[in-house]
């Protein structure tokens, strides 16, 4: 090897095989003109010999500079002039599927298995659906925008998957395979609007707003589920019970309790240690995942009445490895708490709205003990999210637990 110049999209380096001088390409750049995976090379055509070798080094030089100023055009130019071709071979087009299924390839070492199984596959879902042939235009772009906006059901998925292909689409401008991203500029048109659930109260507060359940209604909708209040068939809603009271009791992750075995229980405490996530619809397409959303592992002290729900479970007795809630499809679940709620004359909130409820009851009871880091700890997160996103006004209530 004679010499080599570095540059910041990789170096050129000058050989000799054969009695020949030939450049060796860097892999970034082999990849994307000669779809190679190994260094590509260019015969000079020039005998090695001193007096050859400042001319060797004057195309070398050359070379780099076309790799540094991203004439990647003008390399193939010089080889088909090289090579004695009359036609230039053209820049490589990748369609939108190879660029995402390269791209997740990867990517994917950096993002967590819920999240692979619910956007991304989602998102592939869509671009088989939907081929886009030619990335950098912007009719193709905008007639994947046009076909998502048809297909999703609400302004939110259209910008979740849209918002996706432009994370793609930017990572391949970075790296040159592209030369630019329309998706990006086509977000700015979307303006998703929270979709407002059926509401009983005119007085109800927009969804966004934080609005825990009170006490009373906590109790209400626990003992609608215990005894089937509004239940069409008898035990209908009763097997949902032991989950919306768990939830209630403990103030964790939907996620969480999906994913706590009867081995994560003791007599004195609950160890939450990994999470289940459901990402489409059913059972069949479940995802475990080791670890907390912020944390490895928690502990949760066991107090009277969880003690009264886990025993009524056997969840003390049980040592194995099933899951508390194994038979739980939270997505269905989402339709009778729908109804308990609509049935009660409570405004709907989502059950992940549980969390906040256990937070802010315990906060806001004037004979609590329990201090802002004290709860953050118990639940899993911080007291700066506790003061801005889960605590609310519940009023004063007494509590008969922690």
């Amino acid at each position: 090897m004679y010499s080599s110049n570095k540059g910041k999209h990789g170096k050129v380096q000058l050989n000799v095989i054969n009695g020949k001088y030939y450049l060796r390409l860097p892999k970034p750049i082999s990849r994307l003109l000669f779809d190679q995976n190994d260094c590509a090379r260019i015969s000079l055509r020039i005998n090695e010999s001193q007096a050859n070798l400042p001319k060797a080094i004057e195309l070398e030089n050359k070379i780099q500079s076309y790799i540094d100023n991203e004439q990647y055009q003008a390399i193939l130019e010089f080889k088909a002039e090289l090579d004695n071709k009359n036609k230039v071979v053209p820049l490589r087009r990748y369609s939108l599927l190879e660029l995402w299924n390269e791209y997740v390839e990867r990517q994917k070492s950096k993002w967590s298995p819920s999240y692979i199984a619910g956007d991304i596959q989602q998102t592939e879902k869509h671009l088989n659906a939907h081929p886009v042939k030619n990335p950098d235009s912007f009719d193709e772009i905008l007639a994947f925008r046009d076909y998502l906006e048809d297909t999703c059901k609400t302004h939110e998925g259209l910008k979740r998957y849209l918002k996706q292909v432009s994370s793609c689409l930017d990572f391949w401008v970075r790296n040159k395979r592209i030369t630019v991203n329309h998706a990006k500029d086509l977000l700015k048109d979307i303006n998703p609007k929270k979709q407002r659930q059926y509401s009983n109260d005119d007085n109800e507060e927009h969804l966004d707003d934080i609005n825990p359940f009170n006490k009373e209604q906590k109790d209400a909708i626990i003992y609608a589920f215990k005894t089937n209040q509004f239940s069409r068939y008898q035990g209908c809603h009763s097997k949902y019970a032991p989950y919306v009271e768990f939830l209630f009791l403990t103030g964790c992750r939907t996620s969480e309790a999906l994913g706590l075995r009867f081995s994560d229980i003791s007599e004195k405490e609950i160890f939450f240690r990994q999470g289940k996530v459901l990402s489409n619809r059913g059972l069949k397409n479940v995802t475990v995942k080791k670890g907390l959303k912020t944390q490895n592992s928690r502990k949760f002290p066991v107090t009277p009445k969880l003690r009264e729900l886990l025993e009524t479970m056997d969840a003390f007795s049980n040592n194995s490895n099933d899951e508390l809630f194994k038979n739980i499809n939270h997505n269905s679940f989402r339709t009778p708490w729908k109804y308990v709620l609509r049935e009660l004359k409570i405004s709907y909130r989502k059950p992940y709205c549980t969390r906040h409820t256990f937070i802010s009851l315990q906060l806001n009871d004037p004979d609590s003990k329990m201090k802002e880091h004290q709860i953050a700890e118990l639940v899993g997160t911080s007291t700066d999210m506790i003061r801005y996103h889960y605590l609310g006004k519940t009023g004063d209530y007494e509590l008969t637990d922690i």
